[in-house]
């Protein structure tokens, strides 16, 4: 079978292969599936700053024989892919890549981005959960109306917990916020 085209081909941290020039070697558990070349490569840069390391990313491109869910498969029963995100223009079977999401992704998390989409994606600690999912889902009103409450008792309230001075006090679950 063939990648592509229009493409950037494969990336393997651990086989040290990179369509991309010179991209990190650590081996991390997160896999990718793009359809834009230079999105992949450049992710990849960006998730290492973070200490996020990828363990593979397939750019390809117009899919002229494989398509994003042949990759899916793939990366589904890779024992070195724990969470796979996937970046995507187009997708030939819409109704097979729900199925597979919805197979795949209780054993490992899958992220899809659509192209032309401007998405905010924050990775949080398991005890800023809470805190998160309350103020990145809610609108921008309620926001105002919590931390005016949080304010008048002497808290700040983010994305990362209810502090008190600079004292986390709560932020796990919904609940303690």
């Amino acid at each position: 079978n063939i990648v592509g085209p229009n493409c950037m081909g494969i990336y393997s941290a651990r086989g040290r292969i990179s369509a991309w020039g010179k991209l990190p070697t650590e081996v991390g558990p997160i896999s990718m599936i793009s359809q834009s070349g230079a999105l992949g490569g450049e992710f990849s840069r960006l998730a290492a700053d973070l200490r996020l390391f990828m363990n593979k990313v397939i750019s390809y491109g117009n899919g002229y024989v494989l398509d994003c869910t042949d990759y899916l498969e793939h990366f589904a029963t890779d024992p070195e892919t724990r969470y796979i995100g996937m970046y995507l223009e187009g997708v030939r079977d819409g109704g097979k890549l729900l199925q597979m999401v919805q197979e795949i992704g209780p054993e490992k998390p899958i992220v899809i981005l659509k192209g032309g989409l401007q998405v905010d994606l924050r990775v949080v600690k398991p005890e800023s959960y809470g805190a998160a999912l309350q103020y990145l889902t809610g609108s921008k009103e309620h926001n105002v109306v919590l931390r005016g409450i949080a304010a008048k008792k002497g808290l700040k309230v983010n994305e990362y917990g209810v502090f008190r001075g600079s004292r986390k006090i709560a932020g796990r679950t919904e609940a303690e916020v």
